[in-house]
């Protein structure tokens, strides 16, 4: 399979992002725009997604839009959603066959891409949103910052 947008469409994709602050986000795609960015280095794309998924569980709860606390419990668990917001990312999902992803899920404890090894924070520089914090928003178009592929 060849790592481009294509092969994606339709599947639920995820992709990571920096904020201006330095928070950490998951998004989740399925026919939603992905920063062309995301497809330039499959190695660093895969490395980052490892490194995500192996964090350490930071927090048993979260906080879900409209600031309901949520318990992760056996029900949720399983959920990419859930897996990282509980990581210390906020998570947006693609609003289907828009530009927008809504905030869906808000970690109790985040994490700042300062502490990461450098190489870390190297693969992630080209996906910085450099002027949004992800708290102070609940919706963002992605094509408003990124040249994106759909």
């Amino acid at each position: 399979m060849s790592f481009n947008r294509k092969e994606f469409f339709g599947l639920n994709f995820e992709w990571y992002m920096t904020d201006a602050a330095g928070s950490l986000a998951m998004f989740i795609s399925g026919y939603g725009p992905i920063p062309k960015s995301v497809f330039e280095n499959a190695d660093g794309y895969s490395e980052l997604k490892y490194f995500f998924q192996s964090l350490p569980v930071l927090s048993n709860s979260f906080y879900d839009s409209e600031s309901n606390e949520i318990g992760i419990d056996g029900s949720n668990s399983l959920f990419c959603d859930v897996k990282a917001v509980s990581r210390g990312l906020y998570v947006f999902d693609n609003e289907e066959y828009t530009d927008n992803y809504k905030l869906i899920a808000i970690p109790k404890t985040t994490l700042n891409v300062s502490t990461f090894e450098k190489r870390i924070q190297n693969l992630l520089e080209p996906f910085a949103f450099r002027d949004t914090i992800f708290g102070e928003v609940t919706s963002l178009n992605i094509a408003d910052h990124f040249e994106c592929d759909k």
